[in-house]
C-alpha cells in the first residue's frame, strides 16, 4: 500500500511550487502572462491529479527529490503533446458548426410547413383500437374526432382551446403534442394505471375509408390537400394494416427481438425499410415467415431513453434545461460523439432522429435499450480508458527511467582527464 505522507508531502510540495509559479507570473506583464496562460492551466491539472494520484513509494519519493517537481513533470508533458490538440479543436468548431446548422434547419423546416399546409394536423392510433383525428382550426384551437378502428364508427369529438394547448407545451411536447394529450383526456382515451397511452402517428389517408371523417370527404373533393405518399402496410393477403407518413418509422416485433426502422416513400408498391428496399407484399411476408408483426412507432412521453443503432453502436439521449443532451458510443461503449440540440417541444423520437440524420445513421435499425445500464457501461469504460492511458504514461517514465540508468550520460571531458592522471 502507499505511503498516504509520502503522497501529502509530495502534494504539497508541488502545491507550493505552483504558488510560487503564480506569484511570479502574477507580476509579470498582460503579454507576458498570455504566453504562458497554457502553461498554468496544465500545471493546475497536473496538481489535480496528483492529489487524486497514489503513486508507489519509490516514485513518489522520486519526484520528492526533484528541486522543482512541477517543472519537471511540465517538461515531460510538453514532449508528450502532439499536434492532436489542433485536431481537437477543429472537430470542435466543425461539431458545433454542423450542430447548429442542423438545428437551423429543422427550426426552418418546422416552419415552411406549417405555412405551406397553413394549419397543423395528423392523425393518431391511440392503444392500437382508436383513431385520433386533430386539426387546428381558426384562432389556433384544435377539433378532433376519434374513431373505432374495426367499426370505423366515429365514437367521439369535440375541441380543444388554445389555452389548454398553451398550458400542455414544454420542452417535449409542441401544440400538436399539447393538443393531442388534451384531445386524448377528453375523449377517455388512457389507458394503464397512470393514465397513459400507447400513441403512434399514422398518415392522414389512414382515415380515407371512414364515411364520417373528413379525410374521406376531401379524397372526394380536395384530394390536392391530402398527402399522395403515405407508405402501406398490408398483410400476405393484401389487407391494409395501417399507413405511416412519409419519413415515418415502424415498430417491427418478432418473437425474440424487436426494434424500429425508418421508412421512405418510392411508389404505392415499394418502400425503403431501413437501408433496405421492400414490396409492401414481399416485407408481410417476410415478416410472417418470421412469426413478426410490425406497427406505427410508439411516440415515447419520455426524458430518456437509449437505442442499440445497427450493431455496432449506441445511443443515449436525456432532456436538459432548455435542450437535449446526447451521447453516441462505438461497440465497446466508447464514447465517439456527444453534444446537445437547443430545441423544445419536440419527443425524444424526434431528437433521436434527428441525431441520427446529422451522424448519416438514419437507415439503421433502433432497438430500444436501458438508458441507465448504458451509462452505467458506458462510465465504467471511460474509467478503464483513463486507467489505461495512466498505465501507459507510467510506463513510458518507467521506461524512460531504466534506459537512463543501462545507458548513463558520459563524464564531462575535463573528469575524464582527471580521471586518467
Amino acid at each position: 500500500m502507499a505511503d498516504t505522507g509520502l503522497s501529502s508531502k509530495l502534494y504539497e510540495k508541488m502545491s507550493a511550487e505552483q504558488d510560487k509559479f503564480r506569484a511570479w507570473l502574477m507580476d509579470q506583464p498582460p503579454a507576458d502572462i498570455l504566453l504562458h496562460a497554457v502553461e498554468y492551466a496544465v500545471r493546475e491539472d497536473i496538481l489535480m491529479e496528483i492529489g487524486a494520484l497514489e503513486l508507489p513509494d519509490d516514485q513518489a519519493r522520486a519526484l520528492l527529490a526533484s528541486p522543482d517537481t512541477m517543472a519537471d513533470i511540465y517538461k515531460t508533458f510538453s514532449k508528450m503533446v502532439d499536434t492532436g490538440h489542433m485536431d481537437v479543436v477543429r472537430e470542435s468548431i466543425e461539431d458545433r458548426a454542423a450542430t447548429l446548422s442542423m438545428e437551423q434547419a429543422v427550426q426552418e423546416a418546422v416552419q415552411m410547413e406549417m405555412e405551406s399546409q397553413g394549419k397543423l394536423e395528423a392523425v393518431y392510433l391511440v392503444d392500437r383500437s382508436s383513431l385520433l383525428h386533430l386539426k387546428e382550426v381558426q384562432g389556433g384551437d384544435f377539433e378532433y374526432t376519434v374513431f373505432d378502428k374495426q367499426t370505423k364508427q366515429k365514437t367521439a369529438e369535440g375541441k380543444i382551446s388554445l389555452d389548454d394547448v398553451l398550458d400542455g407545451i414544454d420542452p417535449t411536447h409542441d401544440h400538436l403534442a399539447a393538443a393531442r394529450a388534451a384531445a386524448i383526456g377528453e375523449a377517455g382515451l388512457q389507458s394503464g394505471p397512470l393514465g397513459g397511452s400507447d400513441v403512434a402517428q399514422v398518415g392522414l389517408t389512414s382515415l380515407k375509408d371512414f364515411r364520417d371523417s373528413d379525410i374521406r370527404r376531401r379524397s372526394i373533393w380536395e384530394p390536392e390537400t391530402l398527402p399522395k405518399d403515405d407508405i402501406r402496410f398490408i398483410n400476405s393477403g393484401y389487407e391494409e394494416q395501417f399507413r405511416i407518413p412519409d419519413g415515418g418509422t415502424i415498430q417491427v416485433e418478432y418473437p425474440d427481438r424487436t426494434f424500429s426502422a425508418k421508412c421512405e416513400y418510392i411508389d404505392d408498391y415499394h418502400t425503403y425499410v431501413g437501408s433496405e428496399v421492400y414490396h409492401i407484399c414481399q416485407f408481410a411476408e417476410v415478416l410472417e415467415r418470421g412469426g413478426g408483426v410490425c406497427r406505427p412507432e410508439p411516440e415515447l412521453d419520455a426524458e430518456q431513453a437509449a437505442w442499440k443503432i445497427g450493431w455496432n453502436a449506441y445511443l443515449a439521449v436525456e432532456c436538459g434545461a432548455g435542450h437535449w443532451d446526447y451521447h453516441l458510443y462505438d461497440e465497446k461503449f466508447n464514447e465517439t460523439k456527444s453534444g446537445e440540440l437547443e430545441v423544445v417541444g419536440c419527443s425524444i423520437n424526434e431528437v433521436r432522429d434527428m441525431v441520427l440524420f446529422e451522424n448519416k445513421l438514419e437507415r439503421r435499425s433502433m432497438t430500444p435499450t436501458d438508458h441507465g445500464m448504458l451509462m452505467e457501461k458506458a462510465a465504467m469504460r471511460a474509467q478503464e480508458a483513463q486507467d489505461e492511458k495512466r498505465e501507459s504514461v507510467l510506463g513510458q517514465l518507467s521506461a524512460l527511467k531504466s534506459s537512463a540508468k543501462e545507458h548513463p550520460a558520459p563524464a564531462p571531458a575535463k573528469k575524464r582527464d582527471e580521471a586518467s592522471l
